[in-house]
Formats: structure tokens, C-alpha cells, sequence
């Protein structure tokens, strides 16, 4: 795989990171990008709900 991350969203966890793909490992490359898609989506929850 080529991909810097691969990230797993779902209605439960907004953004985490996958770590190994039928057992081999990927992403890792990128963990600041990561970071910033997390906090910008969890930023945007926060405005969309008020909370």
C-alpha cells in the first residue's frame, strides 16, 4: 500500500487511524495530517451540535 494513512471513520469514532490491513502494516507516515483531519472534524461536530 502506498497510502500515508489510512483512517477509519464511523458513527462512534469520528476519525482513528488503521495500523495493519490483513496483517500488514500501513500508514504511519503522516501523523500530523492525521491530527488535523481528527481535530477538524471534531471541531466541526462541535459547531454543528453546539456542544
Amino acid at each position: 500500500m502506498d497510502a500515508d494513512e489510512i483512517i477509519l471513520s464511523s458513527s462512534s469514532n469520528f476519525c482513528i487511524a488503521a495500523t495493519h490491513i490483513d496483517g500488514t502494516a500501513v500508514g504511519g507516515k503522516a501523523p500530523g495530517l492525521l491530527r488535523k483531519i481528527q481535530d477538524a472534524l471534531i471541531e466541526d461536530y462541535l459547531r454543528y451540535t453546539g456542544e
